[in-house]
């Protein structure tokens, strides 16, 4: 068994990248994977295995419309200098 996101995996998470808010609701995330000819079945099994990973963020409702598939927000890294200036404003008390 593999152990690495697989290509439906893979594929989710870019739509996601791509939406508008980084977030679908499942009934068009489904539909997009399903025309795309992934097997209904196997989108479900493939959202939640990235929930498990913490890799995107599902919450349910009562109906596919209602429930939602989201990216986390994107991390950033800052610099020293970033940092540092971060630092002197806090102390400024700006």
């Amino acid at each position: 068994m593999s152990r690495g996101p697989g290509v439906l995996m893979r594929r989710v998470v870019t739509l996601l990248e791509k939406s508008p808010g980084r977030e679908m609701t499942r009934k068009d995330l489904d539909a997009m994977l399903i025309a795309e000819g992934y097997y209904m079945q196997n989108v479900p099994r493939a959202i939640r295995s990235l929930s498990r990973r913490r890799l995107v963020f599902l919450k349910y409702g009562h109906s596919r419309e209602e429930s939602v598939v989201r990216l986390p927000q994107e991390v950033r890294i800052l610099s020293d200098d970033d940092i540092g200036e971060i630092l002197k404003q806090l102390g400024s008390g700006k």
